[in-house]
């Protein structure tokens, strides 16, 4: 297997076992302790502690949540993934972009993109580009933009 199947093995393995199927430890064998994450702010760390209890608290207000996979690419050290995450948010809010939503049973459907960064078989950087406006419009936390033409 080339390394670049190695690493898109990895990410999904992160993905499929660690958040999909509630397995936490997965996080230790996929995430370096130096894994920085930028997700539109300022960047910051996101070890296997920080994927631990970020998976954890989606997965609190979010049982059903769920990643589908739609395409990996790979070049050297770097996997980007086009995904889509899906869920019913039923308990426990979230704070989401400065906003807090309440559980109000709404489901959602969200792409979303990840792009890492791989050494030694684990991920050390991570950035993560989506739509926190249409995913909050669709939680109810804020009313849906109408168009004005």
């Amino acid at each position: 297997m080339s390394l670049t199947d190695e690493n898109k093995t990895v990410v999904r393995r992160f993905f499929e076992e660690a958040w999909n199927n509630n397995n936490l430890s997965v996080a230790d064998e996929t995430y370096s302790v130096d894994n920085i994450h930028y997700f539109g702010g300022a960047p910051g760390p996101l070890g296997p502690n920080q994927a631990r209890e970020q998976i954890t608290a989606w997965r609190t207000a979010i049982p059903d949540y769920r990643f589908h996979i739609e395409d990996m690419v790979a070049e050297g050290d770097m996997v980007v993934t086009r995904l889509r995450f899906t869920g019913t948010h039923t308990s426990a809010s979230l704070r989401i972009a400065g906003r807090t939503a309440t559980p109000q049973n709404k489901t959602f459907e969200e792409a979303e993109t990840v792009m890492t960064r791989l050494k030694d078989g684990k991920i050390v950087e991570s950035w993560a580009t989506w739509d926190r406006l249409s995913f909050l419009e669709q939680l109810g936390a804020i009313a849906r933009a109408t168009s004005a033409v």
